[in-house]
């Protein structure tokens, strides 16, 4: 079964269709952040609330994750990707009508449940329509993606915000309409397997007597050891992560006396390094086989690069230590998607609803970032608060130690 499946073209049909998914995915939820003044002002809100129209996508859609595994079980790849476009477009047409903040809000909340459910599904996705050497190239080419799609909603949003006539509602107008168009393109042509009008993948055949339902669960999966380690290592790095994004510009500023601009040129070489190591570190576990010797090491690095970012004071040293947290998170988490479909017993659904114990889990943990760090920061001062995510990200190279190497199983 495996070596029909390396022969079947279609599957770079939906690799196709699927970029412009995670494109969309990532587009929306962060192009509202460059135009945060301008809607603030149109609705008059104060930084709480409109740092909020960012922060609860990530919040609903590290809860909507959860929803993952149920979603290939119950729906199959093509309808629930599907839906996640549909909230996606309705969340984009709600902010082009939005008449007051808590509209805009429910708009936000649908684009939250979608980009949830896609986080989910990508998994599935590639675990049903590539061959296992194929996967680790593929999880790391979304990671690439979905890096390059955020940071050009940084870039390229006021842009099209000033031709559209410097009014928001028509730019995610303009949005809708791509939006529109990728949905109409996964209704013709996208598929859930290669099986012709199946929701199972050819790999399923070659599985255990085990129901989809039985494998795929999130109960079920949640009793897989390597998936408490792997959600136990998510979690640490994604909340030094944040808070090293969050609250470095600021910090640069207030002890090292470095101006506002630079210190958010040089925070910005996180994301930048982050898709560097993405691709590099996505493709040698590709090429090599290796997961937990790799993942290890790139939670050491970071570590290495949180000490030497909040403790020095040569800007050169605190960009190389922040360009080491953003290669060596970044570099982990195409890893853990590689991870997962190799598990005894593996299934689409499977995978999806390890998807969201791991980066679920971790992205509604970022919740407490704020509190943790605001609290220590009066008391043992800025540097020193740093440390507890430090310790964070020693405790996911710890775990990850101790991860298993996934036993390959042979293909017919």
């Amino acid at each position: 079964m495996e070596e029909n499946r390396k022969g079947y073209k279609y599957r770079w049909c939906i690799g196709g269709i699927w970029i412009f998914i995670i494109l969309i995915q990532y587009m929306l939820p962060f192009a509202v952040a460059p135009l945060l003044t301008v809607i603030m002002e149109e609705y008059a809100l104060d930084y709480t609330l409109g740092g909020m129209l960012v922060t609860i996508v990530g919040i609903i859609g590290g809860l909507s994750m959860f929803m993952g595994g149920k979603v290939v079980q119950t729906l199959g790849i093509k309808k629930g990707a599907l839906t996640a476009l549909i909230l996606f477009l309705l969340g984009d047409l709600i902010s082009v009508v939005a008449p007051s903040y808590p509209i805009l809000m429910i708009g936000r909340v649908c684009i939250g449940v979608g980009y949830g459910l896609i986080s989910a599904l990508t998994g599935a996705m590639i675990m049903a329509w590539f061959p296992q050497k194929e996967q680790p190239f593929m999880n790391a080419a979304n990671a690439v993606i979905g890096t390059l799609a955020q940071t050009a909603a940084y870039g390229i949003t006021i842009p099209l915000y000033q031709m559209a006539g410097n009014n928001w509602h028509t730019l995610f107008g303009y949005f809708a309409v791509v939006v529109g168009a990728t949905l109409i393109v996964w209704v013709i042509f996208g598929k859930s397997s290669p099986e012709k009008g199946g929701e199972k993948s050819s790999d399923a055949e070659n599985k255990p007597e085990n129901s989809a339902e039985e494998n795929a669960g999130l109960a079920a999966t949640w009793k897989r050891s390597e998936v408490k380690k792997l959600t136990a290592a998510a979690v640490g790095m994604f909340m030094a992560y944040t808070t090293v994004t969050t609250f470095f510009p600021s910090f640069l500023e207030e002890t090292r006396g470095i101006s506002a601009a630079q210190a958010s040129v040089i925070t910005g070489f996180v994301p930048m390094a982050g898709l560097v190591g993405s691709l590099l570190i996505g493709s040698l576990a590709g090429v090599t086989g290796r997961r937990r010797s790799i993942m290890w090491p790139m939670m050491a690095l970071a570590v290495v690069g949180m000490v030497m970012a909040s403790f020095s004071g040569n800007v050169v040293l605190i960009t190389i230590g922040l360009c080491a947290i953003g290669f060596g998170v970044s570099a982990y988490i195409p890893v853990i998607y590689t991870y997962l479909m190799e598990l005894p017993g593996a299934t689409p659904g499977m995978v999806a609803s390890g998807v969201a114990l791991t980066l679920g889990v971790a992205n509604i943990a970022n919740l407490f970032d704020s509190m943790i760090y605001n609290a220590l920061a009066s008391y043992v001062g800025l540097s020193a608060a740093f440390i507890p995510f430090g310790i964070l990200l020693v405790m996911s190279m710890l775990v990850s130690m101790t991860l298993p190497e996934p036993k390959k199983e042979s293909k017919k």
